[in-house]
């Protein structure tokens, strides 16, 4: 979809509409709308209530900071379908980084590379940590996890806890010790 997009809009096409009603495509198209030439819009609704959704100026409103940490943010709590962070939505990820210099830091590192320090993977433990709770100073998954567990005395379903932590790296490379 987003290289259509491109493509359309180096064609010469003055504006592009991508259709879909989906969260993980409009968060795409806010990731790479800087890569698009033209005005880019997302029609979204249902058959009697149609919306667009003027991408190029929700980008310009978000600012580049949070738009360059989407990718970041998409590529570690993964698609609806296989998300460790079931029950966590996007927007509520995507909220979170709008509040935090700190959290759009980390999720455009974690964008533009490749490689995934110890020192990152520390830094996405807290922030999935504040995922699950806003007011946690907890900055480890697994005690988190445990805190929430204890927390509710047993009495929650293990797709409301943080994913353990192997479950919370699996869509990013492998820590590396440097």
């Amino acid at each position: 979809m987003i290289l259509n997009a491109a493509h359309a809009a180096e064609e010469g096409y003055s504006a592009v509409v991508v259709t879909a009603d989906d969260t993980d495509v409009l968060l795409l198209c806010l990731a790479f709308s800087a890569d698009i030439s033209c005005p880019l819009f997302q029609n979204c609704g249902t058959k009697n209530r149609v919306r667009y959704l003027d991408i190029t100026k929700l980008c310009q409103a978000l600012g580049d900071c949070v738009c360059n940490a989407v990718i970041g943010m998409y590529a570690y709590t993964g698609c609806d379908t296989l998300s460790a962070f079931a029950g966590r939505g996007k927007l509520r990820a995507l909220k979170l980084i709008m509040r935090s210099e700190h959290f759009q830091e980390v999720f455009r590192k974690l964008g533009q590379s490749g490689e995934l320090s110890m020192d990152l993977f520390k830094k996405l433990q807290a922030f999935t940590c504040k995922l699950y709770t806003a007011s946690t100073t907890t900055e480890d998954i697994n005690t988190a996890r445990h805190q929430l567990f204890c927390a509710q005395c047993g009495e929650l379903e293990s797709s409301q806890l943080p994913p353990c932590e192997s479950s919370a790296t699996s869509a990013c490379p492998k820590p590396s010790r440097a």
